[in-house]
């Protein structure tokens, strides 16, 4: 299937958003995701494209910039407050798995980072790609 900006697909009884977010690669793909913790609903926001580097070209870094931006503003409207990553070494992934087998009954979900904390992850990956297009551009 071809992806298109703002799709909603339904598995089941889900329907997630698809967002094309290039700028990692051209056909990055970026998610949200309904969830639920013990019947609360939660919202999950996976950013597609975590990885840059100085190979990352200048117009990828400005439509990656342009795309965290624009899943940021997406993910506050729409109240995202789980963080899913597309590399596990980035947001902690393989230790939250850990904690959430370890979880006793009352104890919050590690998954759930709160709004505040995907405003964070987003504005810091955003930046990062400035960091990077600095650089590029031969800005210290």
């Amino acid at each position: 299937m071809e992806a298109t900006d703002g799709q909603k697909l339904t598995l089941g009884d889900t329907t997630i958003t698809i967002y094309l977010t290039p700028g990692h690669t051209g056909g990055t793909l970026s998610f949200l995701v309904p969830v639920k913790d013990h019947g609360i609903p939660h919202l999950a926001m996976e950013w597609g494209g975590t990885a840059l580097s100085g190979n990352t070209s200048k117009e990828m870094l400005q439509s990656y910039i342009s795309n965290a931006g624009r899943l940021l503003d997406i993910a506050d409207g729409s109240g995202a407050d789980v963080i899913i990553g597309n590399h596990t070494e980035y947001n902690d992934a393989l230790a939250r798995l850990g904690r959430t087998q370890a979880r006793k009954p009352g104890d919050p979900n590690p998954w759930v980072v709160g709004k505040p904390e995907v405003q964070k992850y987003l504005t810091v990956v955003q930046e990062c790609a400035k960091s990077w297009l600095a650089i590029n551009e031969g800005r210290p």
